[in-house]
């Protein structure tokens, strides 16, 4: 907001509560989202559209439908941002302590399963505990994040940046075309 004070700016989450903060911390339109979150309506014409830490949550059905969802909320030439849990986490799961970070993520006797999945296959997801919530943690190598990407049509590769976010997570950059 202080870079850009006549910024639009839409603050959208799960959470209402953080979205309230947003909305009035930022000067942001509030927008409580839902599940799916393609049925959420966002606006479209933005210029940038950054997610941190969405996708780590979903299974790969649901990758197409919400990165198509970002492609079309944001405008042609516009840029879409998103994380992913990369490498870093893929050896976390496996039980190898990277740098300063360790832990399973709280899978727990899934853990090494989907280690080796991901290694195998360039994706893996559990649900957390015992639950058929639809959320839980999905990891994925940046080969799998390019090709499934690249199979929604509008999106062209600007960047990434491996443990890009807080040293952690995979940083993604695609513009709208």
């Amino acid at each position: 907001r202080a870079a850009w004070p006549r910024a639009e700016i839409t603050a959208m989450d799960l959470n209402a509560r953080a979205v309230e903060f947003c909305a009035s911390t930022f000067a942001a339109r509030p927008v409580v989202s839902r599940q799916p979150l393609w049925e959420v309506s966002a606006g479209d014409g933005h210029d940038l559209l950054w997610c941190g830490s969405l996708l780590t949550h979903f299974d790969a059905p649901d990758w197409a439908p919400t990165l198509s969802y970002f492609r079309d909320r944001v405008a042609p030439g516009g840029v879409v941002i998103f994380t992913t849990h990369g490498e870093l986490s893929i050896d976390l799961l496996a039980g190898e302590q990277v740098g300063r970070w360790s832990g399973d993520y709280g899978m727990g006797d899934k853990a090494a399963e989907m280690a080796e999945t991901a290694r195998r296959t360039g994706f893996a997801f559990g649900h957390y505990g015992d639950t058929d919530d639809p959320f839980g943690l999905s990891v994925s190598t940046p080969e799998w994040v390019r090709s499934t990407v690249a199979a929604v049509p509008g999106l062209a590769f600007v960047s990434f940046s491996q443990e890009g976010w807080f040293g952690h997570q995979d940083v993604w950059t695609y513009q709208v075309t």
